[in-house]
């Protein structure tokens, strides 16, 4: 009788690891959360890390992961620009259409199949570009 139950506390815990292992995952990138959604894999070898930029004289240091699905390709960056206020710089700058993606307002910009969101959060510039537009929401979070 014991092996049976045993048995069949195996299955169940078998049928319940299952479905867990298809639930979406959270990644961090430099300090931001992000959503990736099941099925999308990070191509490991193109990530960035601690990489030490310098624009207009502004030190900054980016982190950013690519991930994959079939054709969809998503690419985040998430740029740390320590004690530079980057956001009243940012909006001068920014040639996108405003808009607002899961409570985040941000920056929108078509460039061909590339559609890029851009946004301040934390005084670090994020920006998400996706192969497909329907990604946008899936990836950023609150």
């Amino acid at each position: 009788m014991n092996k049976k139950i045993l048995g069949l506390m195996i299955v169940l815990a078998i049928v319940a690891i299952g479905p867990a292992a298809a639930l979406d995952e959270t990644v961090v990138i430099g300090d931001i959360d992000f959503n990736v959604p099941d099925g999308f894999m990070e191509i490991a070898n193109n990530a960035t890390i601690n990489e030490k930029e310098v624009n207009n004289s502004i030190s900054y240091v980016v982190n950013g992961k690519i991930f994959e699905k079939g054709d969809d390709v998503v690419a985040i960056n998430v740029s740390d620009y320590g004690e530079f206020d980057i956001a009243n710089d940012f909006v001068k700058q920014n040639p996108g259409k405003t808009d607002d993606i899961n409570g985040i307002d941000g920056y929108l910009k078509k460039d061909g199949n590339i559609t890029t969101f851009s946004y301040v959060l934390d005084n670090e510039l994020v920006t998400v570009s996706v192969s497909n537009d329907n990604l946008l929401s899936d990836f950023i979070r609150v």
